[in-house]
Formats: C-alpha cells, sequence, structure tokens
C-alpha cells in the first residue's frame, strides 16, 4: 500500500462500515465520509510530486487557492489527471457534493436513501484504484449492493473501454479524455460503433442520470 493512500482508504473503509450497518443515521455518516475521502484523494493526487505522479501538476499556490472549492478543486482534476478519471463523470461527484453539503450543514431530519450511498461509493471506489493505481481491496472487490450500484460501476467500465477505443481510432487527438457523447457520436458516424449500440450506451447514461 502506497503511504499517501492511507488517509483517503481509511475513510473509505469507514464509509462501508457505516453502509453496511444499514440505519438511516449510517447512510448520512456513510455519505459524508465518502464524500471527504474523494476530497482527500484529489487533493492528495494533485499534490503529489512529478516523480510520483509522472505528469505535470498544478503549483503550490493553484493547489491552495482551489482547494477551498471542491468546484475548482475538480477543474483543476480535468485539467492535471484528465487521463486518470476515465469512465468517472466529475458532473456526478460534484452534485453527490451538493447532497452531502446539505446532510452536513442542515442538521437532522435530512436523510439520504442507499442507492445514493451505493452509487458514490462505486464512484470513489473506481477514482481511488484510478488516480493511485492502486486496488482499494484487491483481496475482495467491492460489489454494488443495489441496482443504481451496478449500472454505476458497469456504465463506468464502458466508458472506460470507448475511451481507449477512441484514442486508438484517433490518434491525432492524443491522449485527451473526451466526453463520453461526444466518443459515441464520433465513433458511430465513422461506422466503428454499430447504432443500437450507440443508442443502448445513451439510453444507459439517461438511466444513470
Amino acid at each position: 500500500m502506497k503511504p499517501w493512500t492511507s488517509g483517503p482508504r481509511e475513510l473509505l473503509e469507514h464509509a462501508i462500515e457505516h453502509f453496511e450497518k444499514g440505519s438511516a443515521f449510517d447512510y448520512r455518516i456513510s455519505f459524508i465520509s465518502i464524500d471527504n475521502s474523494v476530497e482527500l484523494m484529489i487533493k492528495t493526487y494533485l499534490g503529489l510530486p512529478k516523480r510520483i505522479r509522472k505528469s505535470e501538476g498544478p503549483s503550490r499556490r493553484k493547489l491552495s487557492e482551489a482547494s477551498n472549492s471542491f468546484p475548482e478543486l475538480l477543474d483543476l482534476l480535468d485539467e492535471f489527471g484528465s487521463e486518470k478519471i476515465e469512465g468517472v463523470d466529475l458532473g456526478d461527484i460534484e452534485w453527490y457534493h451538493r447532497i452531502r453539503n446539505t446532510l452536513y450543514h442542515d442538521g437532522n431530519g435530512v436523510t439520504v436513501d442507499s442507492e445514493k450511498v451505493d452509487s458514490y461509493l462505486q464512484i470513489s471506489v473506481i477514482l481511488f484504484n484510478s488516480l493511485f493505481e492502486e486496488e482499494f481491496n484487491s483481496e475482495a472487490p467491492l460489489e454494488p449492493a443495489s441496482v443504481v450500484g451496478e449500472i454505476v460501476l458497469r456504465s463506468s467500465q464502458l466508458e472506460h473501454n470507448l475511451n481507449i477505443l477512441y484514442r486508438e481510432r484517433f490518434p491525432e487527438e492524443g491522449e485527451r479524455r473526451v466526453p463520453i457523447i461526444m466518443a459515441v457520436e464520433r465513433l458511430t458516424e465513422k461506422g466503428i460503433l454499430p447504432e443500437k449500440l450507440a443508442a443502448q450506451i445513451n439510453e444507459s447514461r439517461k438511466i444513470r442520470n
């Protein structure tokens, strides 16, 4: 285990412990812990030395300024780690973060359902594995606990594979990450992706969102 992953890992483990207890209170605590882990893993990745990250990163000043604004932190990740977030929709993460703020600041009486917790948990594990190139739990992979969580996991795997296919077929685009909608559209236009399959992918994204 890489030493810089211990903080995000511990927060995710804490989230899973509460999620498995299954009460409304535990779902709240789990969701907040997942979000804290996501924020910490993004900050940790962006703050790693170039020798470890193997790519350019933001300046200390830039990272410090963005650390107080979650949307700006996501913008930095998109700018300096786009190749690391295939299969992860930053818009989803920002939406879940807003739910977390409601849970955290509005006090008692605000709840979150298990499917949202499970979905965010799946996203966070995918992000952890991708950013740190290390399996969150290699001995016992985390399985989705709901249909929505399953959709999130499978959609992320599909988007990852589509981005690989896109780069293979459009090498002139370089290594930059493209929106999945654009990738599907261009692959379909070139006859690489059957129209029926493209329609199914777009429909699955609607269900996920």
